[in-house]
């Protein structure tokens, strides 16, 4: 084994929905695939996706309904003018821990350094603030940790 980094997946509190966002992600390659295919901003559109993923239809939408179920995306629809005709069209959108986990699956090239800084900033208020808390709940000293910050 090379160089380890240190990833940190931000997770709901309660266990329950922790198992439902690592199953809902981590559970298939056909999930991990659809993730990297997930716009870090702006809306995918569901056609988008089907017509660019080797799969079935009904598996792409079963994966994604898992996700907006595990609160990895967010989905919604709106209507478009086609022929004369109103359609509504699906979209999708990650919520934060979706863009930190489509984050981890993207090489780090291929990642705009604004929304990277963006991103991981939040993530460290989220586990400062965490750490904090535990630092409280069991008596543990937060000045030990100000010491390995201060590199």
């Amino acid at each position: 084994m090379g160089k380890l980094w240190s990833y940190i997946l931000p997770l709901p509190v309660e266990s329950v929905e922790q198992l439902e966002v690592l199953l809902s992600v981590f559970s298939s390659r056909i999930t991990v695939e659809l993730l990297k295919n997930i716009r870090l901003e702006g809306k995918t559109y569901q056609k988008e996706l089907l017509e660019k993923l080797p799969y079935s239809s009904k598996t792409i939408i079963q994966k994604l309904k898992q996700l907006v179920s595990a609160d990895v995306l967010k989905e919604g629809v709106e209507p478009k003018k086609t022929k004369g005709r109103t359609v509504w069209i699906k979209w999708y959108t990650p919520t934060f821990i979706g863009k930190w986990i489509i984050m981890l699956l993207t090489p780090l090239e291929e990642i705009d350094p604004v929304e990277l800084s963006n991103i991981s900033k939040e993530l460290f208020r989220i586990y400062a603030r965490s750490l904090a808390e535990l630092c409280l709940n069991f008596r543990m000293k937060l000045e030990d940790y100000h010491e390995i910050l201060d590199i």
